[in-house]
């Protein structure tokens, strides 16, 4: 059990960014955060030419302190292309 204290880490960082963190729970079934970055749609045309076709589109953005974790998501992630 943590103190919260990331919550509001990334709560901040998100306004600095211009972010926005959005907050959906039921009691009893958990709670999902989701953090909507800013596009810059002026490379939009750039990024879909230099896709490949069988890239699924998708990029993930993982923000972990524990280089185990991190590690143990980059051997999920990397055979999925992601």
């Amino acid at each position: 059990m943590g103190l919260g204290i990331g919550l509001a880490i990334v709560s901040r960082l998100a306004r600095l960014i211009g972010a926005e963190l959005q907050v959906s729970s039921r009691l009893g079934h958990g709670s999902r955060f989701s953090l909507l970055l800013p596009l810059d749609r002026t490379t939009v045309a750039d990024i879909a030419a230099k896709s490949a076709p069988d890239d699924p589109g998708g990029r993930i953005l993982l923000i972990e302190d524990n280089a185990i974790v991190r590690q143990g998501y980059e051997l999920l992630l990397t055979p999925l292309g992601i």
